[in-house]
């Protein structure tokens, strides 16, 4: 309880570094929100005035600042004049979506990237470890949007098997009631086999984009932390003392090589749950990331100040569970 308590206050100066930056960055982005949002043929220049005392962009920035931080106090994040409603409603409609994307390509990548390394660790310099230091280069190198573009291609135009990448329920399907946001559970709960089904189906080929990038960090790390356990003592100590294969590759290797894992993976998922933009974009996920860009073109301060913090909070708290799995994996760590 105290390892979590104070890893919670540990976190508290870098929510504050946060809201500071976020709310200087921006302030220094080009343009002024007031004249972009009443450039509504017919505005007076008394009107864009009114504009601008209501958006408080009339105010000092300290001033501003100021009633940026007493808001958030009070659990108020702001208004979004161009989603017209207010920040925290618009992130919590749109959270659920991000998470569930994220948390998919994280599973996907863990599930082939352990693989991948461990067959390589187990086998040093042969084909299969050659092959998967091959694989692991070329997911790292290729960028998301031709991943995307090629996978779309493939699966979608040519083979025909997967619906149009728009979006995360086919347009006809109604939604089902909502009790967590993630349409697969929700799904499974309204016990709605057609919206599991096209849930899943649309899920695949974004997930399977953020997946293949987020496959070679994982491989490499995999691969390279299995290599140093099975040339450990303990682990040709248990090879002597004749134990089988499952048992020393999995009690032995694997579990003393989680922790380095664990921590790949808890910095993948801030990659894919921070900058999943591209991806968001480009089949139509109604997420944070759209949500991001949205709020960038049309200059939405608290959008984007909600936003930078919520990523932040998501972050944080990835950053948590990486610190409790490695308590669970090694008590040691939770005193250090």
């Amino acid at each position: 309880m105290k390892f979590l308590l104070f890893r919670c206050l540990a976190a508290l100066p870098t929510l504050f570094a946060v809201v500071c930056l976020g709310f200087m960055m921006t302030r220094l982005l080009p343009g002024d929100p007031a004249t972009l949002y009443a450039s509504q043929p017919g505005m007076t220049e008394a009107e864009i005035g009114a504009l601008r005392t209501e958006l408080a962009l009339d105010k000092p920035l300290p001033a501003q600042f100021g009633a940026y931080v007493v808001g958030l106090a009070g659990g108020d994040l702001g208004y979004s004049r161009a989603m017209g409603r207010p920040v925290a409603e618009e992130i919590a409609r749109r959270l659920p979506a991000s998470l569930e994307l994220a948390l998919c390509a994280l599973l996907i990548a863990l599930s082939l990237g352990c693989a991948v390394g461990i067959s390589g660790a187990l086998r040093p310099a042969s084909r299969i470890d050659r092959m998967g230091s091959l694989l692991s280069a070329t997911c790292l190198s290729v960028p998301t949007f031709v991943t995307a573009l090629f996978l779309s291609h493939v699966l979608y135009d040519k083979l025909g098997w997967l619906p149009e990448p728009v979006g995360r329920l086919d347009p006809f399907l109604p939604y089902p009631e909502k009790i967590t946001g993630f349409l697969i559970i929700d799904s499974l709960a309204a016990g709605d086999g057609r919206a599991l089904a096209s849930s899943i189906a649309h899920l695949v080929l974004p997930a399977m984009t953020m997946a293949i990038f987020a496959l070679g960090p994982i491989a490499r790390i995999t691969r390279t932390a299995m290599a140093e356990a099975v040339s450990a003592d303990y682990f040709r100590a248990g090879r002597a003392r004749g134990l089988g294969a499952g048992r020393l590759i999995g009690s032995y290797a694997l579990r003393n090589a989680l922790l380095p894992i664990t921590t790949t993976a808890g910095l993948t998922f801030a990659y894919l749950f921070g900058a999943n933009v591209v991806v968001e974009k480009m089949f139509a996920w109604p997420g944070l990331g759209s949500f991001a860009m949205d709020a960038l073109i049309a200059l939405d301060y608290a959008a984007l100040q909600g936003f930078l913090l919520t990523v932040a909070a998501v972050l944080i708290a990835a950053n948590l569970l990486v610190d409790l799995a490695h308590a669970l994996i090694d008590p040691r760590t939770a005193h250090r």
